[in-house]
């Protein structure tokens, strides 16, 4: 249910660069502090590995609430060392809006008729996966915007259930963003949908396969579990689920 890190990927406006690394390569690299040459290491031959150098929204990933604004309904928002992992285990529920257009806004009355089309109930701490058929573009530059965007009432609807996540299979859980930057109004008017998400402290998952992973279930298992990314100041805001994979 991830979408692996690939080099130069053009569906990522910030890609991921991967450098592998060689047997050969890596007996120079591990001999070097201790002045080994190459040649002692069985056939000249040491570990090979990957450099990777990525932004931790690279693929599908868990935006920690801090992502959002240091703040979240009056307390300090939850790094992703924060997020229970209660939140990250539970039923995927996957609603189809596969009908939505690229840049339509998803409405509660879609939510609803989702929920209705599967004859079922939110129960508190499901993890909700919209199913919007972006991932269809995946690996091309058409995938940054070809999802539709949550409105505000949707997003407050489906948290009003008690739900904590809410992963989305395109790269935003908004409108793509340069169409709400050219939309009438103020700045303010950008991310309706990420700031409730953001003021109830929760998480938000994005670039989720749904399509091709799972095409008929919509009640699964549905694990999310993230790996802190740390720097001296703070933890992570948006690291990777567990299950990521990297093809170079």
């Amino acid at each position: 249910l991830s979408v692996p890190i690939k080099h130069k990927s053009p569906d990522e406006p910030f890609p991921a660069v991967i450098e592998p690394l060689d047997h050969k390569a890596g007996a120079e690299m591990l001999g070097a502090p201790a002045q080994i040459p190459a040649s002692e290491f069985p056939d000249g031959m040491g570990l090979a590995w990957e450099n990777v150098n990525a932004i931790t929204h690279t693929g599908t990933h868990l935006d920690a609430p801090w992502h959002f604004g240091p703040m979240a309904g009056g307390l300090p928002s939850k790094t992703i060392d924060q997020v229970p992992l209660a939140w990250c285990h539970g039923n995927g529920v996957v609603l189809d809006l596969t009908y939505k257009k690229p840049a339509d806004h998803i409405t509660t009355d879609d939510i609803r008729a989702a929920l209705d089309k599967i004859q079922y109930k939110l129960q508190p701490l499901d993890i909700v996966l919209l199913h919007t058929g972006a991932d269809k573009q995946l690996g091309r530059a058409e995938y940054l915007s070809a999802h539709p965007g949550m409105t505000r009432d949707a997003t407050l609807f489906i948290l009003d259930q008690g739900v904590k996540i809410i992963g989305i299979d395109g790269y935003g859980f908004d409108r793509p963003f340069l169409r709400m930057l050219t939309r009438p109004g103020k700045p303010a008017a950008c991310g309706p949908a990420i700031s409730p998400a953001a003021s109830a402290n929760t998480a938000i998952s994005r670039s989720w396969p749904i399509l091709t992973a799972s095409p008929s279930p919509t009640v699964l298992s549905c694990p999310c579990s993230p790996c802190s990314s740390r720097t001296p100041a703070r933890d992570g805001a948006a690291p990777w689920p567990l299950w990521k994979r990297i093809d170079n």
